[in-house]
């Protein structure tokens, strides 16, 4: 006599020793996912392949292609120091960019110069070519998404009650911190360190 209650137990049975990816057989390893499909989990937030077909464009070794490479690590990679800043944060990388550098470098193009480095104009939105660009530190440091961390080191926002948000400059000589001054504007308080830098330079 056929036991449908029995059958189905054994059914659910196999199925709890398999990955719970669709048509995968191979048995799970961790968070129900085998091998594979759980370190394409850890390592970019899904499961599925990110990139069917092995690309040629000679370029693995440019500054484009670690920018490209570091991006897909802060957004996807949980073990990533940034994650929390970007895939923590729900930043996400469009499609196109995501499975192919070609696609990403035919959007965004060379570097300018080596010390540009790629930025969201909108730093809560996504990494496509709508709102992203090649940008110096100085540049970023205006679009930071917090008021007091920024990407030039030594300047600091100062923000008063019921008055206008000033910026102070500082810098290292010999071990001790210098006080450069306080500027209306970001831009005026980096060029104001860079200058005493290059005075102070062989020092």
């Amino acid at each position: 006599m056929f036991d449908s209650k029995v059958c189905n137990t054994k059914n659910s049975s196999i199925a709890k020793k398999r990955c719970s990816v669709s048509k995968c057989t191979r048995k799970p390893e961790a968070r129900t996912y085998c091998a594979i499909h759980y370190s394409r989990w850890n390592r970019f937030g899904h499961t599925y392949t990110t990139r069917k077909k092995l690309e040629m464009h000679g370029l693995s070794n440019t500054s484009e292609y670690n920018a490209w490479r570091s991006m897909k690590q802060r957004c996807y990679r949980k073990l990533s120091p940034s994650y929390k800043n970007y895939g923590g944060r729900g930043i996400k990388i469009c499609s196109s960019w995501l499975n192919s550098f070609n696609s990403f470098y035919v959007d965004m193009g060379k570097k300018p110069t080596p010390k540009h480095s790629i930025d969201r104009i909108d730093n809560n939105g996504d990494y496509d070519k709508n709102n992203c660009r090649w940008a110096t530190a100085r540049q970023q440091a205006v679009n930071q998404r917090t008021n007091n961390a920024f990407a030039i080191a030594g300047i600091v926002k100062r923000i008063a009650k019921n008055k206008p948000d000033r910026w102070i400059a500082r810098a290292c000589l010999n071990y001790k911190v210098v006080h450069l001054g306080v500027y209306n504007t970001i831009e005026e308080a980096a060029k104001s360190k860079e200058a005493y830098e290059k005075q102070h330079k062989n020092r």
